[in-house]
């Protein structure tokens, strides 16, 4: 289905106001992405693992990442860090720990002196947002695979064909993706026991965060008839571009009201997408339990609570659809 170009304009809502550091970030495609070979920017991305070099791809100019870095000069490159407005922490000899801007820690990545480093996203409750609306598409959910075969490499399950035959069959008439398209890769798993067997399929989308992929399980039992079935926790969707991810994100902090509540999480604990004519963005938020932390409060010594807050984004029309707040116990 065709997608929806959305250009979210400053009318829509007003400016995000966060952090102070908000204006720095600059909308638009990764400086990663374009490097010169030779230059300062090449040699630092090859010092990276490669889930590392596609992040930086998508890192937009400006925006804070968390890395480590293995140095063998670790005192010049905390100050340098330091200097550059990051914080830096050494933890062994040569191993540094920094939450810096992209472009501060690209320089000490080429750095003749630092052998290897990886990439994180700063995942703070109040990261770095563009200081302007920012551009992005909105799509129409659809299963991309209906009437097709879904080729599966023989060394990727342990399934007998009569089995799996079926299974993936259920597997692609159930696969939605969040813009009607297939994905630009696929991966397999499965095996079975006695009495059952499992099969699941991981999503790969193009511009999307390397940890941000759809996930799809189906089940197939002897006690069933080994008929494949799937339920509500058979799936997980978070393969979407990043820059559709950060939009969405852009559009909850615009309300004024919404950005107070998410300032009083921690962190973000996840992005994902929900099907529909287009799509809605669900940003989680999570901060440990305000009882847990409160003096005196006593948990259990197993026991892990956290407050969640659910923000749902329709990116098409730039609003926040729904706020929900929750507190998750196990």
């Amino acid at each position: 289905m065709p997608l929806l170009l959305l250009t979210l304009l400053a009318s829509c809502g007003t400016q995000p106001t966060p952090d102070g550091n908000a204006a720095s970030v600059a909308p638009g495609s990764s400086p990663a992405a374009t490097a010169e070979p030779g230059s300062s920017l090449s040699i630092a991305l090859s010092k990276l693992d490669p889930a590392s070099r596609a992040l930086a791809g998508l890192i937009e100019p400006g925006e804070m990442v968390d890395a480590r870095i293995d140095t063998g000069n670790p005192v010049d490159v905390i100050r340098a860090v330091r200097a550059g407005g990051g914080t830096a922490n050494l933890v062994s000899d040569t191993i540094v720990l920094l939450t810096a801007p992209f472009d501060v820690v690209v320089a000490n990545l080429a750095r003749i002196d630092v052998a290897s480093g990886s990439l994180a996203e700063d995942l703070t409750a109040m990261r770095r947002i563009a200081a302007q609306p920012p551009a992005a598409q909105s799509s129409n959910s659809g299963n991309p695979y209906a009437g097709t075969d879904i080729a599966v490499p023989a060394d990727a399950v342990a399934i007998p064909p009569i089995l799996l035959r079926p299974m993936l069959a259920a597997l692609r008439d159930g696969i939605v993706t969040f813009d009607s398209r297939p994905y630009r890769a696929m991966s397999f798993d499965g095996s079975c026991g006695a009495d059952s067997c499992d099969l699941t399929a991981t999503g790969f989308v193009d511009g999307a965060s390397p940890d941000a992929t759809d996930w799809w399980a189906v089940h197939a039992a002897a006690v069933n008839g080994w008929l494949p079935t799937s339920g509500p926790g058979d799936r997980q969707l978070r393969g979407i571009p990043r820059p559709l991810a950060r939009a969405a994100e852009w559009i909850a902090r615009s309300d004024p009201a919404v950005a107070n509540e998410i300032a009083s999480y921690d962190r973000l604990a996840s992005i994902a997408w929900q099907p529909g004519q287009p799509i809605l963005i669900r940003i989680d938020y999570q901060r440990d339990c305000a009882a847990a932390r409160a003096p005196g409060a006593v948990v259990a010594e197993d026991g892990v609570c956290l407050d969640n807050l659910e923000v749902l984004v329709d990116v098409a029309t730039a609003r926040v659809v729904d706020v929900e707040a929750t507190t998750l116990k196990s």
